[in-house]
């Protein structure tokens, strides 16, 4: 948990450009995302009943306080990779099943939820390194792919493709630049599966 935390203290002190301390104590993003590491810990590794449920209890009281200052909605149950960065404060929607990437980042105004029946029934499952940015859209059973960006007021509701820019409404793809311009994080000039990706990404771009 510790190490997660610090990666994501990374996030945003890399993309903010901003100091630690800025970070910890004047971000209301990660005051959200703090809350959700620390009870996400707890959720799954405490096994004593008695003090785990006593702890969740406590953490539903400090995430409500965050919600209620921040509008932002992070759930335990929600599956979050390390490296998470959340850009401004504001109306934040996450579905409790959703699976999110590492080195993501989350706008105002996101909304990932859940589509019951019909085609791409379900939660969506976001891959490492993708930008989704204001006031966009996920729904449904779908994947979007590592080093993709959703548009500002995107509605997404088909899987994307690796490293496709979609906008619109309905989300369509625009091109295959990938997020690579607006993903930050500590040692990706050598992060392999990065590094592999912005190749595909400038040969798909050539074709």
């Amino acid at each position: 948990m510790i190490k997660t935390i610090g990666l994501d203290l990374d996030r945003f002190r890399l993309t903010d450009k901003n100091s630690w301390g800025k970070v910890f104590f004047f971000t209301q993003g990660f005051w959200a995302l703090l809350n959700y590491r620390v009870a996400r810990y707890i959720y799954v590794n405490l096994k004593v009943p008695i003090l785990r449920q006593f702890l969740l209890v406590f953490m539903y009281l400090w995430r409500k306080l965050i919600e209620i200052t921040t509008n932002i909605y992070l759930p335990w149950t929600a599956d979050i990779g390390a490296g998470l960065h959340i850009a401004h404060f504001g109306f934040l929607i996450i579905h409790p099943q959703t699976i999110i990437g590492e080195n993501c980042s989350l706008s105002q105004g996101v909304t990932i939820g859940i589509k019951h029946g019909g085609n791409y029934s379900g939660v969506p499952k976001i891959g490492n390194r993708v930008y989704l940015a204001p006031n966009s859209v996920i729904i449904g059973g779908i994947d979007v792919g590592d080093d993709a960006v959703i548009g500002a007021g995107a509605i997404v509701t088909k899987p994307v493709p690796p490293r496709a820019i979609v906008v619109g409404n309905p989300a369509k793809i625009i091109s295959y630049k990938g997020s690579f311009d607006y993903i930050v994080y500590k040692g990706m000039e050598n992060d392999p599966e990065r590094l592999a990706s912005l190749a595909l990404a400038r040969l798909q771009e050539k074709q």
